[in-house]
């Protein structure tokens, strides 16, 4: 037996907060609408969740894509909150918006 000795040296980075990208979009009141939400920092997965406000009647929010989907069925302007929040370095939230046209 023996031994034997190393310097070794580590870095430690700090991680990069969450972003997620703001929204303000348009679609058509009867067109089958998809949109995914961007987010960067932190470490995947994320999950996604409207925090304020309420998605346009027809549209759903996929909590672990960040896919806002489905079919509008009533024109408007819509506002909302949505939070990203990673498995490892926080969340953002983030105002959106999306105006639905006849």
């Amino acid at each position: 037996g023996g031994s034997d000795t190393e310097e070794m040296k580590i870095k430690i980075e700090a991680l990069a907060p969450v972003n997620l990208s703001d929204l303000d979009a348009e679609a058509k009141k009867g067109v089958a609408y998809s949109r995914t939400l961007t987010v960067t920092g932190g470490i995947a997965p994320y999950t996604f969740a409207v925090t304020g406000g309420s998605l346009p009647t027809g549209l759903t929010l996929n909590t672990s894509t960040g896919v806002i989907s489905g079919t509008p069925t009533v024109a408007g302007t819509f506002t909302f909150k949505v939070t990203a929040t990673a498995s490892v370095g926080g969340s953002d939230t983030e105002n959106m918006k999306i105006k639905i046209n006849n």
